[in-house]
């Protein structure tokens, strides 16, 4: 069986199995980026905003040109195309258990949602990590992870957690560690205290400019949850629902599997404590977003991403125990109602005709329409 499955993972039938895996993923769960992921890169400083406007202050030299619904989504796509070539490089090169493990990904329901996240802002964080983890100058790193929460205040609980686990795995010394971690803790509560909302008059400016020059339908909406109320408003006082709380329940042994995984990777009791706590608050921090935010099925999303990424850090643990446990996990996830789509959007599942009909008809109305919500 060994064999068997080790050939399986050889180059060119795995890039076989890679082409089917992705498919999959990009049938049930492509769609252009959405109107509300848009303007996460519209807003800057400039105009006023200070929370989650890196982007648009880099931005911002476009001028009218960042109100075009082509401009934005095509730079969104790059991003996402940048991070699957940077995953697929990592993967091709990584050992069988992790190759494996990314198709199981692809294939449960977090690969289509994979795809149908296109365009948040939770990718351009991800590859801000990559870049960290790829650099020697911890100046670079910190200023690189700060940045990042203005890119996203969930940094916080996505990637630096992450960027801090896998740096325990490398030997980072844990002094190092803790200015880090303090540096971005003191510039989240920085944000929570001081930047949270806009003006009115901001708001109210911005909104009228965009308006003049967008050939699409603003989500205005997304300016009056995100500028006009505050972590401790009406919106974030019910953190998840009893069904929420089922698909945590089923994310709970993926995150002590990290954590286990992690802990292989030293001998003595002290330490591994010290890693199980490290590889499971790795995975299981973007779980706390919902004390924050609603958007449930993202973060759950998010929490199995990060552990894909925390589990890369120590694949040379993966050994055939952890290898058919991760199995198991992956292909137990209910493959319908696990993640909620945006916007009302379902994943694809149907029969193969139906998916002729998406790449015959669908697809192509998909890439030059722009969305209506």
């Amino acid at each position: 069986m060994k064999q068997a499955w080790l050939w399986c993972m050889q180059s060119w039938r795995y890039g076989l199995l890679l082409f089917v895996g992705y498919s999959l993923a990009f049938t049930n769960g492509f769609r252009m980026p959405s109107l509300w992921s848009i303007n996460y890169f519209l807003p800057s400083i400039f105009e006023g905003f200070y929370r989650r406007s890196l982007l648009g202050t880099l931005l911002f030299p476009l001028g009218e040109w960042r109100f075009q619904y082509y401009s934005i989504a095509s730079i969104q796509i790059s991003v996402f195309l940048l991070i699957n070539a940077a995953i697929l490089y990592k993967v091709w090169h990584a050992n069988a258990a992790m190759r494996w493990l990314y198709l199981l990904f692809l294939v449960s329901p977090a690969g289509g949602y994979f795809f149908h996240e296109i365009g948040y802002v939770d990718q351009v964080l991800y590859l801000v990590l990559l870049w960290a983890l790829n650099t020697h100058s911890i100046l670079l790193v910190r200023i690189l992870l700060i940045l990042s929460l203005f890119v996203h205040e969930m940094a916080l609980f996505t990637t630096v957690p992450l960027y801090l686990a896998i740096s325990v795995i490398r030997g980072q010394q844990r002094r190092d560690l803790i200015v880090t971690a303090s540096l971005c803790l003191f510039s989240f509560s920085c944000i929570y205290a001081f930047l949270q909302t806009g003006s009115e008059a901001a708001i109210s400016q911005f909104l009228a400019l965009a308006k003049q020059w967008a050939n699409y339908p603003l989500r205005t909406d997304y300016f009056d949850y995100v500028y006009r109320k505050s972590f401790a408003g009406g919106l974030y006082q019910v953190p998840y629902m009893a069904r929420e709380i089922v698909n945590l329940i089923i994310l709970m042994p993926l995150c002590f599997l990290v954590a286990w995984i992690f802990a292989l990777s030293t001998k003595t009791a002290a330490e591994k404590r010290y890693f199980f706590g490290v590889g499971f608050i790795a995975s299981f921090s973007p779980l706390l977003l919902g004390a924050f935010g609603f958007d449930y099925s993202r973060w759950i999303f998010l929490c199995i991403a990060s552990s894909c990424i925390a589990l890369y850090a120590v694949r040379e643990n993966m050994g055939w125990r952890s290898t058919v446990l991760l199995s198991i996990f992956f292909l137990s996830l209910p493959t319908v109602g696990f993640l909620d789509y945006f916007d009302n959007y379902t994943p694809r599942f149907a029969p193969w005709y139906q998916w002729r009909y998406f790449y015959a008809v669908d697809l192509w109305k998909i890439l030059y329409s722009i969305p209506t919500r």
